[in-house]
């Protein structure tokens, strides 16, 4: 028996705030699950593309908890995740 998804499917956006500037999300849930934490909007001192790969893993992981930070782009990375957690506030039941 599988626990249930503490959140409901939709779409929800995201905001996190760093120390370089802001990152803005959209997360995607389907069926319980994240299927989709894509950057929308970066205000950062550095191009998103390097913090691109984490869209990946909060998808892979599931959590937020154990994913693992850009090395070089450690604010940024911080701020995804804030913009991440932020959009699954929203998304809770």
């Amino acid at each position: 028996m599988s626990t249930p998804s503490p959140y409901r499917d939709g779409t929800f956006a995201g905001a996190g705030r760093g120390p370089h500037g802001t990152v803005d999300v959209e997360v995607v849930i389907a069926g319980g699950l994240i299927v989709g934490a894509q950057i929308t909007e970066c205000g950062t001192r550095y191009p998103c593309d390097r913090i691109a790969p984490l869209e990946e893993q909060v998808v892979e992981l599931q959590d937020l908890l154990h994913v693992t930070r850009v090395t070089g782009a450690t604010d940024s990375s911080s701020a995804y995740v804030r913009a991440v957690s932020d959009a699954l506030v929203k998304a809770s039941k």
